[in-house]
């Protein structure tokens, strides 16, 4: 961006393509679905460190400080200690280990809700982390 600021000078605008595609999400093997088991992966190439490789490498307190960090998770310390406590090594059990540690609420509806949304901000804090995503951010 520096670059091309400095050739063509000012921009009224810049697109750029920061998520994952849904054949990745859509491919369990990839490890970014929390519809499909699959293994912890979540590296949008087939080199470096695995969510699972991030998550055995943290203690609980960096690991729910990346939760708030990444997804503004308001239950990143109970998360991240249930995580930490147990043997997990898919998509799947790390799914049932997040909706497990959201606090109950009512009426039941609301908390499957929120349940899900918890798991699905825990694996986008992750997927950020695992591919260096606000670092590429930074250096574009």
């Amino acid at each position: 961006l520096q670059r091309a600021f400095q050739e063509h000078g000012k921009f009224a605008g810049v697109l750029m393509d920061l998520g994952v595609s849904s054949h990745q999400i859509d491919d369990a093997e990839r490890g970014f679905s929390t519809r499909f088991d699959g293994p912890l992966d979540m590296r949008m190439g087939t080199t470096g460190r695995t969510a699972l490789d991030l998550i055995n490498d943290l203690d609980a307190k960096d690991l729910a400080r990346l939760l708030r960090q990444n997804a503004d998770e308001p239950h990143a310390s109970r998360i991240a200690k249930a995580v930490k406590s147990a043997s997990l090594t898919t998509t799947g059990d790390l799914a049932s280990i997040v909706s497990e540690s959201i606090p109950k609420t009512s009426p039941p509806h609301l908390d499957a809700k929120r349940r899900s949304k918890a798991v699905a901000r825990v694996f986008q804090a992750l997927r950020i982390e695992v591919n260096d995503e606000l670092g590429a951010l930074d250096r574009a």
